[in-house]
């Protein structure tokens, strides 16, 4: 079941008309079908588009340059199967999947944890919420699509996040590990980067305080709806 539970600013291109998405916890199907049916296709082009650049004539794939293609490309999620992920997490009392709705279009999606999840920062081992999977629409991320259709999803999603550890009382404390086309985002959020983890495969770890919470998340960025 998906419930509206407020609504977030996002910038509508081009000309950066200010639009009210709708913010939806619980996936249903049309979140599915967009990502199979809209977010999909070009992304499996672009990544069948690297993967040609990135073979040699005696068809020979050069995996590093073909990784690199897909970051800068921001193309890493692309064996997400966010039907799947729903079936695994959707009734997980400490999980939440949330879902950005603006013009008729799923235009990003998100699961968190809220539990086992400990900082970093000190003072050390207060509960955090972890961001499991983040994704925007492939037509917001200004890479293979074009300029993004609708700007700051990625920071909207964020934001979600650290509204979520509010009202676990986490004080907007969020943590994720962040494939490598993503670091110098999380970098642009004012999160801490505590560098490559060797448990989560070498992905990048980071992590955002209570203040730097506050410093990025202002009430007036989101306007609650009723949960």
């Amino acid at each position: 079941m998906s419930i509206q539970v407020g609504e977030i600013d996002l910038i509508q291109r081009p000309g950066d008309k200010v639009i009210k998405a709708k913010i939806f916890r619980g996936l249903e199907e049309r979140h599915f079908r967009d990502h199979e049916d809209f977010w999909l296709p070009p992304m499996l082009e672009a990544a069948k588009d690297a993967r040609s650049r990135c073979t040699a004539a005696d068809g020979v794939v050069d995996t590093n340059l073909f990784g690199q293609e897909m970051a800068q490309l921001r193309l890493q999620d692309v064996g997400w199967d966010w039907r799947r992920l729903n079936a695994g997490y959707g009734d997980d009392s400490d999980c939440a999947l949330f879902a950005v709705e603006a013009a008729g279009r799923t235009q990003g999606l998100m699961l968190l944890e809220g539990a086992n999840h400990a900082t970093r920062h000190d003072p050390k081992g207060n509960n955090l919420v972890y961001i499991e999977r983040i994704a925007s629409a492939p037509w917001n991320r200004g890479t293979f699509m074009g300029s993004p259709q609708f700007g700051q999803t990625g920071y909207a999603l964020v934001r979600i996040a650290i509204e979520h550890s509010r009202d676990l009382q986490l004080d907007g404390r969020v943590a994720l590990h962040s494939v490598s086309g993503s670091v110098s985002f999380y970098n642009k959020c004012g999160m801490t980067h505590f560098g490559p983890d060797r448990h989560k495969n070498g992905y990048d770890y980071f992590e955002m305080s209570h203040g730097q919470a506050d410093a990025f998340s202002p009430s007036k960025l989101l306007r609650r709806g009723k949960r």
